[in-house]
């Protein structure tokens, strides 16, 4: 949900649109009645009100604890939370807005190319690549149990492979701090008591080879992850990282380490996001 006023961030997905002053009225109130029901209601209700109010591509659903909806052909889409309303309105346009986050656009993809989605949440990197007609060799890391139970759901009709396990420089048991309703779970302590003991890997332990893109969003634990991978990076083209404010309590942001540890291995910047704080790097040595 936005700040100050609370207002529903999928209804405002145009930023570039130019509302007029009784848009912005009319919007702001609609969007402090929406911002209700998604506080007061949940579940089948939930979804049957927000069908009525925004028609969109198709209807969202709840269903075996799962929110849901039906993306193309007979392929569904699941959420373990109300962030299905991600994708009410229009769900291409949603998956390609992340696809253009993460500065995707500037990759020449290959068929067969290998991708890893260190924090995959419930898969929404692994549909854009679909969306975008790139048919790779995607592995997923998702360390939250419920948002795996979604990923999946999401990526079975696809010959993907996922990992129920988080990425770090230890291999141990760790806490994962929880906050799967916002997808910002963390093995940083950032405030909640909420947390689970989960398993971590370096990413070296799996000794991958040629990879052309790592997608990094670990709420904070960036370097880390980093840290565990210096060799598998050694044979990685491309990384794409979320640096902004999610380390600890203080929200602090992981800028200037993910870039001066990139720089180090022969990384070195090609694109900067303007939707989110989210730099793609490039290895030069390869």
């Amino acid at each position: 949900m936005a700040s100050i006023i609370d207002l529903p961030d999928f209804m405002f997905m145009d930023k570039k649109k130019k509302y007029s002053k009784m848009s912005k009225v009319y919007l702001t109130f609609f969007g402090l009645f929406v911002g209700a029901i998604h506080k007061k209601t949940s579940k089948s209700f939930f979804c049957n009100i927000l069908n009525l109010l925004f028609p969109g591509d198709g209807r969202i659903f709840y269903s075996e604890n799962l929110y849901g909806k039906k993306i193309w052909n007979n392929e569904k889409f699941y959420f373990p939370n109300k962030r299905i309303d991600r994708i009410i309105i229009d769900h291409k346009r949603h998956f390609q807005f992340l696809f253009d986050t993460y500065c995707l656009d500037s990759i020449n993809f290959e068929e067969q190319d290998t991708i890893i989605d260190c924090g995959a949440n419930v898969g929404e990197l692994a549909i854009s690549l679909q969306v975008n007609n790139i048919f790779c060799n995607y592995i997923g890391f998702e360390p939250d149990p419920e948002s795996f139970k979604a990923l999946k759901k999401n990526v079975s009709p696809y010959n993907y492979l996922i990992y129920k396990l988080a990425l770090s420089n230890k291999e141990e048991k760790m806490k994962l701090y929880l906050n799967t309703d916002g997808a910002d779970s963390s093995l940083i302590y950032f405030g909640t008591d909420n947390s689970i003991n989960v398993e971590t890997k370096m990413l070296d332990s799996f000794n991958y080879d040629k990879i052309k893109l790592l997608k990094i969003e670990a709420e904070g634990a960036e370097l880390e992850v980093l840290k565990g991978s210096i060799k598998t990076i050694k044979k990685t083209e491309y990384i794409t990282v979320d640096y902004g404010p999610e380390r600890g309590v203080d929200s602090v942001p992981t800028t200037a380490e993910i870039i001066n540890f990139l720089y180090e291995n022969n990384f070195r910047i090609l694109k900067v996001s303007k939707h989110r704080q989210v730099g793609l790097f490039k290895n030069f040595a390869i």
